[in-house]
């Protein structure tokens, strides 16, 4: 009897160690579950969030768009009303706001916006293409305004209201690429760098593929591809910016 006792006890503590391992289990299964749906809810709210700032952000952007179309239709509508008494009262002469020397040097959009702001509308901008390394001038900045022919009017002058304006502004200096893609690929990639060095490009990349294993079908250091900045399809004579980014890739054994 005392051995069944004593093994009856011994169930019974086992059950009791099962019952509390299984108890602990649902315990952490319980608070795993909630520290999971925790997160899902903490998740779901910081994505209402995002989503609300974004909509705000997208009003705010649609809101603003708005008001400077108004203010643009105000500037129009204040415009041709002054070229309608230019016309009618003014015998088609309006009053130029500048000495045009002091527009020099100035960016052209910001000289652009002050003419036309003063009701002349027959305005044009012109690039010379000139800034390179070592040029001391600034992309977009004005070497010369031109107005009814004359390089040179003071402020107060009366100019006719469709006199043309000639707007000359510096701008990066550009070369025609000379091949097609088709064209280059297959070139020594030495030969294609220097060439294209020699003719203005002063951000020339090159880059080793490592991909030959016998050489038979490609060439060593043959050009596999040409990436260049922002163009898709790379045509024989299209003008490119000399600082356009042109990166070469060569086939090439590893580790050679």
């Amino acid at each position: 009897m005392d051995d069944e006792s004593s093994d009856m006890e011994e169930s019974d503590g086992e059950d009791e160690k099962q019952d509390s391992a299984a108890s602990k289990i649902v315990e952490l299964l319980f608070d795993l579950g909630a520290a999971a749906v925790a997160g899902t809810i903490a998740k779901s709210k910081e994505e209402s969030r995002r989503q609300e700032a974004e909509r705000r952000e997208a009003q705010r952007i649609a809101e603003e768009q708005e008001r400077v179309k108004e203010r643009e239709k105000q500037k129009k509508k204040a415009r041709r009303a002054k070229r309608v008494r230019a016309f009618i009262l003014n015998k088609k002469q309006l009053t130029f706001p500048y000495p045009t020397d002091v527009l020099l040097g100035s960016e052209v959009g910001y000289v652009r916006e002050k003419i036309e702001s003063a009701v002349f509308n027959n305005c044009h901008s012109v690039p010379i293409k000139d800034i390179y390394p070592g040029v001391g001038k600034f992309v977009g900045e004005v070497e010369q305004v031109v107005v009814d022919g004359q390089s040179w009017i003071d402020s107060g002058t009366s100019v006719p209201y469709d006199a043309e304006i000639i707007i000359t502004y510096h701008a990066k200096k550009d070369f025609a690429f000379p091949y097609s893609k088709r064209t280059m690929i297959g070139m020594g990639y030495k030969t294609l760098a220097n060439e294209l060095v020699d003719i203005g490009f002063t951000q020339i990349y090159v880059s080793r593929l490592e991909d030959l294993k016998t050489g038979f079908f490609k060439r060593e250091n043959a050009v596999s591809d040409v990436v260049i900045d922002g163009i898709e399809t790379i045509k024989s004579g299209m003008m490119l910016e000399y600082d356009r980014e042109i990166n070469i890739q060569y086939h090439a054994f590893p580790g050679r």
